[in-house]
């Protein structure tokens, strides 16, 4: 799951404004150092400065933790409330058009193709990112199948999702998340399990994702 915090610090730290100001209903003009003095060494994720000096916490956590629930309560709150992904997918900052990705949408297939069409838009050099961005949080939404059977029908971005650099970041975005899955059901991936999933390609991934509700063990998935 450490991709995903990476890929949306990423975005937000670039170009996400309207994503920032419907989180916390400020606008961020800085972005400060987030390694606190201290012994320990501990890190915030970002932390933001306004005009007016006023300071922006965002933590980025994408995986069920039962002890940031209600430290977190409010922030996950105003995600549900006020990320709207037809506002997002109309910005002009692409960061925002990948983060609506995982904003509200009636229509999953319509994100993905509107997002994906603002990519299109997008000069050769930025269009591969945002693509590699988009193929990532794809995941957390189990969007990531439609993201790259869409990118097929679009020539411009076609020749993109076959980059071998592309490939292998949709395919650790794919694999990680079946890995976590796998030891939420399962329990700790034996030394046998990881190597056998290390080697598989990307198709192959996306048939045991689909495959795990028809098995009883880890064994009955990879072998």
């Amino acid at each position: 799951m450490h991709e995903y915090d990476i890929t949306l610090k990423d975005i937000l730290l670039d170009s996400a404004g309207i994503t920032l100001r419907e989180l916390t209903g400020l606008d961020v003009t800085m972005w400060r150092d987030v390694e606190l003095p201290e012994v320990t060494n501990p890190r915030i994720d970002l932390l933001g400065e306004t005009g007016d000096g006023t300071l922006v916490h965002i933590e980025l956590q994408s995986t069920n933790d039962p002890a940031m629930a209600l430290r977190m309560l409010d922030y996950g709150l105003r995600v549900y409330k006020q990320l709207d992904g037809e506002r997002l997918c109309q910005s002009s900052s692409i960061g925002d058009n990948v983060i609506a990705i995982l904003a509200r949408w009636p229509d999953g297939k319509e994100a993905v193709r509107r997002i994906l069409q603002r990519i299109a838009a997008l000069e050769p050099a930025k269009r591969g990112k945002a693509l590699a961005q988009v193929l990532i949080l794809a995941g957390l939404r189990r969007l990531a199948t439609e993201v790259e059977r869409e990118v097929k029908r679009m020539p411009i971005l076609n020749d993109i999702l076959d980059h071998e650099v592309l490939g292998r970041e949709y395919k650790r975005g794919e694999l990680n998340l079946l890995r976590h899955i796998l030891v939420k059901r399962f329990g700790p991936m034996p030394v046998w399990a990881e190597e056998r999933l290390a080697q598989c390609p990307v198709d192959e991934i996306e048939r045991l994702g689909e495959r795990l509700n028809d098995v009883a063990s880890l064994e009955e998935l990879l072998r």
